[in-house]
């Protein structure tokens, strides 16, 4: 079913972070990309953009994580990693990272070319750094 999309004027502040937080629900998520909230949401995501002056200004407003940084530094990537680790006593599944982790693991896998190889190469930043 596609939901009509209405146009920028006339969507208070309030109701558009209340529709990013609904449609996260709708899919469990704790981020949202635009084409997610293109297919679910009731406004376009130009407006959240529009409205927020960028579409991740939007998602941090209404309390959820930002999904799609640019140039995030490794370190950053491992300290998540760690803190998860520590968190769980154990390597985190695919899952639990998803679940737990401020970042998806499309970055890891964009960034190592998989989950398990962003694993790995944590694991080797660990032991050379002892």
């Amino acid at each position: 079913m596609q939901v009509k999309k209405d146009p920028p004027a006339g969507h208070p502040q309030g109701a558009l972070l209340k529709e990013l937080r609904r449609v996260a629900r709708l899919l469990g998520k704790r981020s949202l990309t635009q084409a997610d909230f293109l297919k679910h949401g009731r406004v376009h995501p130009g407006t959240i953009a529009y409205r927020f002056g960028t579409w991740n200004k939007g998602l941090q407003m209404a309390g959820l994580l930002v999904s799609i940084r640019k140039n995030v530094p490794d370190e950053e990537v491992f300290e998540e990693i760690r803190k998860i680790w520590k968190m769980l006593g154990r390597r985190p599944s695919y899952d639990e990272f998803n679940q737990y982790s401020k970042f998806t693991t499309g970055l890891l896998q964009g960034r190592f070319g998989g989950y398990g190889k962003a694993m790995e190469t944590f694991v080797k930043q660990q032991e050379k750094s002892g």
